[in-house]
This record gives C-alpha cells, sequence and structure tokens, in this order.
C-alpha cells in the first residue's frame, strides 16, 4: 500500500505543480504600447470644360438685337465636383478692341457689347456634377449704341464671348 501511496502522493504534486507552473505562466507576460501612422489623400478641383456654341447670324446692330449663345461645362475631374458659377465677358485686348473669331478688331470697343448669364444651366448652381458630366445654359450678348460711329464693328462674327466656370 506504501507503494500505491507513493505514486498516488507523486500524482497529486505532479498536477499541482503543473498546476501551479501554468498558473505562473498566466501571469508571467509584459505590457507595452504602440502607435501606428497612416494617410490617405485627398484630391484636388480640376479645370471645367467650357465649349460655347457661336451664333454666325449677324444679327447684333448698335442699339438692338442681341444673339444668344450656348455653352456646355464638362467636369473632366475623376471626382464629383459643384458648380457655382458662370460668368460670361467679352474678349477683348490691352486696348479695349473686342476680339472676333480670336482676332482683335481694331477700333471696335468691348465696351460697346454687354453680354449676360440666362441663369437656365441645368442642373441648377451648387448641384454636384459626377465625373465627365456635363451641364449646359445660354448667355445673351447685345451691342449699344455707344453715340459715336462704331464703323469698325460692321460685319464681324463675334464678338467673342468667354464663359468661365467656377
Amino acid at each position: 500500500m506504501k507503494r500505491f501511496m507513493n505514486k498516488k502522493v507523486a500524482a497529486i504534486g505532479l498536477a499541482a505543480g503543473l498546476a501551479l507552473g501554468a498558473a505562473g505562466a498566466a501571469f508571467a507576460y509584459f505590457t507595452s504600447t504602440g502607435d501606428g501612422t497612416g494617410s490617405a489623400s485627398v484630391g484636388s478641383s480640376t479645370a471645367w470644360n467650357v465649349a460655347v456654341t457661336s451664333d454666325s447670324s449677324n444679327s447684333l446692330l448698335p442699339g438692338s438685337g442681341s444673339e444668344t449663345l450656348s455653352y456646355t461645362v464638362t467636369n473632366e475631374s475623376s471626382g464629383a465636383q459643384a458648380l457655382n458659377a458662370i460668368t460670361p465677358t467679352i474678349k477683348a485686348d490691352s486696348s479695349g478692341d473686342v476680339y472676333a473669331q480670336g482676332v482683335a478688331v481694331a477700333g471696335c470697343k468691348a465696351s460697346w457689347f454687354t453680354v449676360v448669364s440666362n441663369g437656365d444651366q441645368s442642373p441648377a448652381f451648387g448641384t454636384s456634377i459626377s465625373s465627365q458630366g456635363t451641364t449646359t445654359g445660354t448667355v445673351t450678348v447685345t451691342m449699344q449704341d455707344s453715340g459715336t460711329p462704331q464703323d469698325n464693328c460692321q460685319g464681324i462674327l463675334g464678338p467673342d464671348v468667354n464663359v468661365h466656370a467656377s
């Protein structure tokens, strides 16, 4: 029976030793902290592509007549952008002479012409336009009577109109 007791005591001792060893192992660890850094890139706006359809009807006369020009604005960006404004202007050189078909016309003053946006673009300003999406609208050009001879403007196919999109 002594031999049986020794094996029993040995088994209990071994079990107790393993339990204490496992318990000790469970409490034997290190603590630490860590940080990681990542980044994401943010795109930037892309210039709008603006195409203006010219009218060659020559209906402008000093103080009468008007021409309506159509424009298409295309979002060339890879993401959506919001179109907030259309600003049409008459293209002029440094002396104020109007451009017609890309050439300055001496003595035909840009100040004799007005151009206004008709506010009919679709979709409305501030609307997000998807990549490669478009919006269209019109502008109206008129010629003012300056009270002076405006002969240098006769027969021009113009004036050239810039449509700025922002």
